[in-house]
C-alpha cells in the first residue's frame, strides 16, 4: 500500500517543472545541515535552500504544508516523501530582499541566452559576482527575470523574480577582491 505522505509528480503534472527548479537549490543528502535537505511547502510555496541560494516557487495545484524529501528528481518524475520529523527550516522570509531602491536588471534566462545574461549581471554588480554553477540553475527555468541589486559593491543578497511572480530566487555575491 502507497504512503498518503508520498507525492509523485509527473513530467505533465502543473508543479513539476517549478518542483524540479526549486529541488536544485536544496542540499544534498551527505550535508550536515540536516533541514537544508528538504523542500518545504508553505502557503502554497515550494523552498529550499542550501544556504547560499534559495528558490521559491508558487504552486499551480495545493500540496500540504510541511517538509517533503526529495525520493526522487528528473526531468520525467518527482517522489517527494512528507515527513513528521520535527525540522527547523531557516526563516526564509526573513532573507527575502525588500523591492526597494536598488538597481533592476532584465535579463533573460532562456538556455541559449545563460552566458550573455550572466555577464549582464555580473556587469551590473561592479564589485561582486555570483555563483555561475547558481546562476545556471535560477535561469534552468527558461523565463525571463527582473533581478534586484540593492547594493552593487556590498554584500548583500540579490532577488530574482520571474515577470510573472511565480519564480523568486535568493543569491548570495561573491566578493571579487
Amino acid at each position: 500500500m502507497e504512503s498518503t505522505n508520498l507525492i509523485r509528480l509527473s513530467k505533465q503534472h502543473p508543479n513539476h517543472a517549478g518542483l524540479y527548479w526549486v529541488a536544485k537549490a536544496r542540499t544534498d543528502n551527505t550535508d550536515t545541515r540536516y533541514a537544508l535537505q528538504y523542500i518545504k511547502v508553505d502557503n502554497d510555496q515550494a523552498i529550499a535552500t542550501d544556504g547560499h541560494r534559495m528558490h521559491i516557487y508558487k504552486l499551480d495545484t495545493v500540496i500540504p504544508d510541511g517538509h517533503y524529501e526529495v525520493v526522487t528528481c528528473n526531468k520525467k518524475e518527482i517522489t517527494l516523501l512528507r515527513t513528521d520529523d520535527e525540522i527547523t527550516f531557516p526563516d526564509y522570509k526573513r532573507v527575502i530582499p525588500e523591492s526597494g531602491n536598488g538597481k533592476v536588471v532584465h535579463i533573460n534566462g532562456y538556455p541559449d541566452k545563460i552566458a550573455q545574461s550572466y555577464t549582464t549581471l555580473v556587469r551590473a554588480m561592479e564589485k561582486n559576482t555570483v555563483n555561475y554553477q547558481y546562476y545556471t540553475d535560477i535561469a534552468s527555468a527558461g523565463i525571463e527575470w527582473k533581478a534586484e541589486i540593492q547594493n552593487t559593491t556590498g554584500y548583500e543578497p540579490i532577488k530574482l523574480t520571474s515577470e510573472n511572480g511565480d519564480y523568486l530566487a535568493v543569491v548570495m555575491p561573491i566578493r571579487m577582491d
